[in-house]
């Protein structure tokens, strides 16, 4: 007759320090590679960066019944150069006499786009 034996797989001591050694192993391999990685992905999203208003034109130049093409510059830091960029926007009064600001940059391409007086809209080029 048959001996009596367990079907179940028996687990020895260096077996079972194996499989700790490699789930700790690439425990640590996923923390070391997947938060640095998580962090490059996700960038500066979550960190609210300086953000200050820039001096664009007088309200005494704007009206009320035209929109005016206005560049403006502004300095930026870029890594550890600080430089002088510009940028282009349409201003006017708004009906309330506050001042009303668009950015002139398309939001479908990225191009400046250009106002019809005579159709009273913004065009892309």
């Amino acid at each position: 007759m048959a001996e009596n034996q367990d079907p179940s797989p028996s687990l020895n001591r260096r077996e079972a320090l194996n499989t700790i050694a490699f789930w700790c192993a690439t425990a640590g391999a996923v923390g070391a590679i997947g938060v640095p990685a998580t962090r490059f992905l996700v960038g500066a999203s979550f960190e609210e960066g300086a953000h200050k208003w820039v001096p664009v034109a007088p309200l005494e130049q704007l009206t009320t019944d035209d929109f005016k093409r206005v560049v403006f510059e502004f300095r930026t830091v870029d890594a550890w150069h600080e430089v002088t960029k510009e940028g282009l926007l349409y201003a006017r009064l708004g009906a309330d006499g506050k001042p009303l600001v668009f950015s002139a940059t398309c939001t479908h391409l990225g191009c400046n786009v250009n106002w019809r007086k005579d159709e009273s809209r913004f065009a892309c080029p």
